[in-house]
């Protein structure tokens, strides 16, 4: 039920502005003054039972966001107007007031600016240093955030043009730390996986708990991608045992110092990172500052990261709880002792190499050691390398008794480390594309915001692991977009399957608020479309027109058929596979960038499609 309308003290609420599992916020308005602001509002439906769990966890995080905000007094932080509570309509509604800020969140920045490419590194450096001032600020008062990731900054732009990067405002503590004397330890998680460091997956975070969530969000703005991707489970395991790829294998214009410094504020262990944010944010400034040529990726073995698990440090790093993550890789041997991070960037030093001298022992007993060797570093050079899915390949390296074990492991890492390579090279041309978006679909935490929900024309949403679209109107379609991203130059895939009616699509350089994409579509029948729409929700321009009885033999027709749709957009050149097959070359420049999506398509039955698997990759 909606709140417009619905009086709050002297509020009057005049628009849903934004909503989330917190509750929703709207714009409201006091009429004495003229005054807008934002009132994010969490309501309880009446219960015979007003101690039940759900209304008191309710209200309590609502005056847990309350306090943390009313003890933070800082530029960079969105302050706190009011707090109260109605019973309206048989609800109860907690609510907080705050500033409005017509010019949206961090994220509605990124998606406005012309270029889609990543951040330079200068205007991330600039982030980076604002966030951390505040984050430092909430620290200093006893708050640990818990939550740090573009969506919970908000922008207020700037009058003078002497930095292209807007005034950032840190909000939402709605499940922030409050670590005082009186304050009640609790080991519930929450968060956003994609940001979220190890020791939060097991309700225990630290101020060095943000400084990790802040090195992933600069290291997305670096690249277009966070360390690790993936479902829930998969995300907490990669948190907890992975390590992440350099970031300038993703993006190869940055520096050694950036990689090095990012790397060290994600070390796996909070005492590993930087002592305090504010030296993370100091240290990352002079890495940008340095002008370090770009970097030659090497094997991490050759070239070791402050903060990083050495060469021979078992895989499980959390070892309050070893059951903490799926699999439960157990660890053996003693690990190093922990290294004291630096006050700042001067001091990051990597480890000297040891020298190996040669020796008089028998040959056997050198090629005995020489594997065993080669099957430790090369199970770390698998690992530090960025390669992710080889990580059972690894323990079982590590673990392997005798020369043939440690042999068959390392064979075993090698193999997994090729597949995970195939996943980040485009099969499509032109060579070098770069994987920027891996997305299984099965649920919607990845942060890219697909659409949810129903309108006049259909829904789409998540379920059974992946996500569906209907289109119940007939002749109608439904389209639904990746809200959070923007793409020119790229090769786009998606695993559509339609499992009623007629035809299922994909559409791209789209923007979904204003109908405006080009649209690829196939159908059971065997045809196929290529079209363009601009606002009014029908098409304006037919690109390829393949109707029955023009169907194509690589399509698999009929319904519950699996197809592999992709796109291939490089400036006004225009490729179309089905099935990993070109099936026509076209010329398209109506549109230059812009979200990717997908979308059911009724021609004259109720159409259901179900999507999976998108992957993009840019160039």
């Amino acid at each position: 039920m909606s709140l417009i309308g619905t009086q709050l003290g002297h509020y009057t609420l005049t628009k849903l502005i934004g909503s989330g599992g917190m509750g929703e916020v709207y714009l409201a308005e006091d009429a004495r003054i003229g005054q807008q602001v934002a009132i994010k509002v969490s309501r309880t439906e009446a219960s015979p039972y007003p101690d039940a769990n759900s209304a008191s966890e309710s209200a309590r995080l609502f005056q847990r966001e309350a306090r943390a905000i009313a003890q933070l007094d800082h530029p960079r932080i969105l302050p706190l107007y009011g707090y109260g509570e109605e019973q309206i309509r048989g609800e109860t509604l907690t609510y907080i007031v705050m500033p409005y800020r017509r010019e949206g969140s961090l994220v509605t920045w990124l998606r406005q600016r012309a270029n889609s490419a990543p951040l330079n590194p200068q205007d991330v450096a600039a982030i980076v240093t604002q966030t951390a001032d505040a984050l430092q600020y909430a620290h200093e008062h006893n708050v640990i955030h818990q939550d740090v990731k573009p969506a919970n900054f908000l922008v207020r732009n700037r009058s003078d043009a002497s930095t292209t990067v807007p005034d950032l405002l840190l909000t939402d503590f709605g499940i922030a730390k409050l670590s005082s004397a009186t304050s009640h330890s609790s080991h519930a998680v929450r968060g956003t996986a994609a940001y979220m460091a190890p020791e939060q997956w097991i309700g225990d975070p630290v101020p060095a708990t943000d400084q990790y969530a802040l090195a992933v969000m600069a290291y997305e703005l670096l690249t277009g991608r966070p360390p690790f991707q993936g479902r829930q489970e998969q995300l907490m395991y990669a948190h907890v045992n992975t390590l992440p790829q350099p970031p300038s294998t993703l993006n190869p214009r940055l520096s050694s110092d950036i990689d090095r410094v990012l790397l060290y504020a994600l070390a796996k262990k909070p005492e590993e990172r930087f002592r305090s944010i504010a030296a993370f944010a100091n240290a990352f400034s002079q890495a940008v500052q340095s002008g370090d040529a770009p970097t030659v990726i090497k094997p991490m073995s050759s070239n070791p990261v402050p903060g990083t698990m050495p060469a021979l440090a078992p895989a499980t790093i959390i070892t309050s709880n070893s059951n903490a993550h799926p699999g439960n890789v157990s660890t053996t041997g003693s690990a190093p002792n922990p290294v004291t991070p630096p006050p700042n960037y001067a001091a990051i030093q990597p480890p000297v190499q040891q020298k190996r001298h040669s020796s008089t022992i028998l040959f056997v007993s050198i090629i005995c050691v020489l594997l065993i060797i080669l099957a430790s570093f090369g199970v770390y050079f698998v690992q530090n390398t960025g390669k992710q899915n080889n990580n059972n390949a690894n323990t079982q390296a590590l673990n392997a008794t005798g020369t043939a074990g440690a042999i068959a492991a390392t064979t075993q890492a090698n193999n997994k480390n090729a597949t995970a390579t195939a996943i980040n090279t485009s099969p499509y041309p032109p060579p070098g594309a770069i994987l920027a978006l891996n997305d299984p679909l099965s649920d919607n935490n990845l942060g890219y915001n697909w659409n949810e929900g129903t309108t006049s024309t259909g829904s789409c949403g998540f379920t059974g692991g992946a996500y569906q679209v209907s289109s119940p109107i007939t002749p109608d379609y439904h389209a639904c977009a990746a809200q959070n991203t923007n793409f020119s130059n790229f090769a786009y895939e998606m695993d559509l399957t339609i499992i009623a009616g007629n035809c299922g699509a994909i559409t791209f350089r789209g923007d979904i608020s204003a109908k405006h994409y080009y649209f690829f579509r196939i159908c059971q029948d065997g045809s196929y479309d290529l079209l363009v729409y601009e606002g009014s929700g029908y098409a304006v321009q037919t690109l390829v027109n393949c109707d029955t009885p023009c169907s194509n033999p690589r399509i698999h027709s009929g319904l519950n058929q699996p197809n592999l749709l992709a796109v291939v957009a490089n400036n006004n050149n225009i490729d179309l596979y089905v099935n990993h097959q070109l099936i026509t070359r076209v010329i398209g420049n109506t549109y230059s960038q812009g979200q990717i999506g997908v979308a059911a398509d009724n021609d004259n039955s109720p159409t259901e499609v179900i999507f999976s698997n998108a992957k993009v990759w840019t160039f």
